[in-house]
């Protein structure tokens, strides 16, 4: 066995592969989301049967793409997840809606491109619903689609408006966790803290995303 081969039946190099398929597995299922979705958003219909469903993933089923890079089983996942997005986004779709439109400052939502409305609900879902799929995930994710299928501006775009989404949501999740009752009672059993002898280096604010051009 050459060194090559035994580097590849190592644990290590099994466990890189599985993440690496796993991977590969969700890109194609939001791909697919998107664009499933976007057919609903050009239709102005926001509803799925079992039908529309059953006949996209016959069509997924013949294309060479996905028969070449992912097999039987690793193509069913992929549609499941897949077919999570879509029935999640069209379920949510008005909190979703307005989240974005909160998020997109200057950006009217019918004033976006059908694709990058598709690809920032695919992430919203995602960072709202999927708690195993990380925000970060979810932007990067939703940025590298943009850089596939959106126009020029469209990857700093969805970045800034994702990252607002982000912040916002993180913030509610803190505003949920800490009440009144709660506020009022760590201020009381936390001492107050000495003045420093020093003071603080200020720490820099995170860089924001540029802002889309508006519309």
């Amino acid at each position: 066995m050459s060194e090559d081969e035994k580097q590849s039946a190592t644990p290590a190099a099994k466990k890189d592969g599985g993440a690496e398929l796993f991977r590969l597995r969700r890109t194609t299922a939001r791909k697919r989301a998107m664009q499933f979705l976007y057919g609903l958003d050009v239709g102005r219909e926001w509803a799925c049967s079992d039908g529309q469903l059953f006949d996209f993933k016959e069509m997924l089923g013949n294309l060479e793409e996905d028969t070449e890079t992912l097999d039987g089983t690793s193509r069913q996942k992929s549609q499941d997840y897949m077919e999570t997005l879509i029935s999640g986004v069209v379920r949510e779709i008005a909190q979703l809606d307005a989240l974005i439109t909160m998020a997109a400052m200057n950006w009217r939502l019918e004033r976006m491109g059908p694709v990058d409305r598709c690809i920032l609900r695919v992430a919203t879902y995602e960072m709202l619903f999927v708690p195993k799929v990380s925000a970060a995930t979810a932007i990067n994710e939703a940025v590298e689609l943009a850089k596939l299928f959106g126009q020029r501006e469209s990857p700093r775009f969805i970045n800034g408006v994702l990252d607002r989404i982000r912040r916002h949501i993180e913030q509610q999740a803190a505003a949920e966790t800490t009440t009144p009752e709660t506020a009022a009672s760590d201020s009381a059993e936390t001492p107050a803290a000495e003045p420093a002898e020093e003071p603080a280096a200020e720490t820099p604010e995170a860089a924001v995303p540029e802002e889309g051009t508006v519309r």
